[in-house]
């Protein structure tokens, strides 16, 4: 038998709401909105890329302390990440973010990797980078794999869900922890 507090049930319907209504939009997307069937021919058909290699995004969502720790406040976690688009499969970018639960910020670098299938598109990265943690004062080089999947909305909206597993390095008590949330970016 399967028992889940109420927060837990609660992010559960959350999570399969937003998958269904991403689900949703993209094939509203991918019915062709009443275009001929070759009015694209002589045009350069259908293009899914974007002309520039910038984009910013805000994350935040849940933050989990894997191990026991004195995490005290709210479980939460907000963020941002600046990237910099090599191909369409492939990005370099910078990511910020501040657990309030375990008052850790993080500054991470590394590459991202993605698969080419537009509107939908899966990513996953491995960043790694600086944590400071504002219970023990001190600061740690910390790894932070992460997946995630977004579509492409309109031309330069991207939305999507994150998750990472932040693992500082070193002795001491500064646990590891898991992030799950929504991105929004916008890719100029």
């Amino acid at each position: 038998e399967l028992k889940m507090d109420r927060r837990k049930r609660y992010g559960l319907v959350f999570l399969l709401c937003m998958v269904g209504g991403v689900e949703g939009f993209a094939q509203a997307r991918a019915s062709g909105g009443g275009v001929p069937e070759e009015a694209e021919r002589g045009l350069g058909g259908y293009s899914h890329t974007v002309a520039s290699r910038f984009s910013v995004a805000v994350d935040g969502g849940a933050n989990f302390v894997v191990k026991k720790s004195p995490a005290k406040g709210a479980p939460f976690y907000i963020g941002g990440t600046g990237s910099y688009w090599i191909t369409e499969w492939a990005l370099m970018g910078i990511h910020l973010n501040y657990a309030f639960n375990t008052e850790r910020f993080m500054a991470l670098i590394g590459p991202t990797f993605r698969t080419d299938t537009w509107p939908l598109s899966f990513h996953i990265s491995c960043k790694a980078g600086f944590a400071r943690d504002g219970q023990e004062k001190k600061s740690r080089l910390a790894v932070a794999p992460q997946f995630g999947m977004d579509i492409l909305l309109v031309e330069h909206l991207i939305i999507g869900l994150l998750g990472a597993w932040d693992l500082p390095t070193g002795k001491g008590r500064m646990p590891s922890q898991v992030r799950l949330g929504l991105n929004l970016g916008w890719r100029f």
